[in-house]
Formats: C-alpha cells, sequence, structure tokens
C-alpha cells in the first residue's frame, strides 16, 4: 500500500478513502504517500480471503473492484491508485455495489459476444464500438 509495505484490508482502504480528500492519498499506518498496486494490496489480500469462510451470499467491494481491473485491462504490476479512489468514493452502499457488478458482467459478456460474432465472419472488426 505504501512504500513500507503496509497492506491494510480492502474494506478498510475504502473506508478510509471514502472518508478522506482525493489530495490525502496517505497510508493509514505510516502517513505516507499510497501507491497502490496489484502485487501489493490484491495479491496480498487474496490469499487470506480465500481462507476465509464466506458468511454472506451478497457481493463484496473486493470482487467488484477486481472484474473493475479486468475490464480496465489492468496490468499486475501497474498501479491503479486513481481508479481505486474513484471506486471507493462512488461504492457506498451495497446496492451500488450490486448494480456495478451487474454493469460489468453484462459488459464482459457483451465484449464476449461480439467475439463470437466476429469470429464467426457476422461481424465486421470496424463496427464494434466496444
Amino acid at each position: 500500500m505504501c512504500h513500507n509495505t503496509h497492506i491494510g484490508c480492502f474494506d478498510c482502504i475504502c473506508s478510509q478513502i471514502e472518508k478522506t480528500e482525493i489530495s490525502e492519498k496517505l497510508c493509514a499506518i505510516c502517513r505516507q504517500s499510497m501507491r497502490l498496486r496489484f502485487d501489493r494490496l490484491i495479491h496480498e489480500t487474496a490469499a487470506t480471503f480465500h481462507k476465509i469462510k464466506k458468511r454472506k451470499q451478497s457481493i463484496s467491494k473486493y470482487q467488484v473492484f477486481v472484474a473493475l481491473l479486468e475490464l480496465n485491462n489492468k496490468s499486475k504490476y501497474k498501479t491503479f491508485t486513481k481508479l481505486f479512489y474513484i471506486f471507493s468514493k462512488s461504492i457506498n452502499t451495497q446496492e451500488k455495489i450490486d448494480q456495478l457488478y451487474k454493469d460489468i458482467t453484462i459488459i464482459q459478456e457483451s465484449k464476449r459476444a461480439s467475439k463470437r460474432l466476429v469470429d464467426n465472419n457476422l461481424l465486421l472488426r470496424r463496427n464494434m464500438s466496444i
């Protein structure tokens, strides 16, 4: 999360960002500037999340954010700080999280459908707007 590689819970970091100004991109532990990268945040916390028994049936912020990274074609080692801040500020209710996940799923499915049409020569690549 920061240059000292402090790692925080995904939901806690989202809550911290939701309550602070965008200009205050500071680590909650050492107050240094944050540079959020997949290999420091998502990869480290993903191992922990897989070990925890899931009690909720609803989609988590973490699942939605990983899907959003995939949709934006973010590289595993590329920083995503700006996207994470925008995401944290805009997602504050479970309804918004669920709706965003549905939207991402629809976009991913439409991309797969467009690719199938192109592969079958039923749609020209130049007509694809996705």
